[in-house]
């Protein structure tokens, strides 16, 4: 059970760091 939080945590935070990106391109695509 530990592990397999540990792995939707990661997959979390990996998720989180793409949508980041998608962010920050889309910003400069608007500039």
């Amino acid at each position: 059970m530990i592990v397999l939080s540990g792995h939707l945590s990661l997959q979390a935070h990996a998720l989180l760091q793409e949508f980041a990106f998608f962010l920050s391109m889309q910003g400069a695509l608007a500039r």
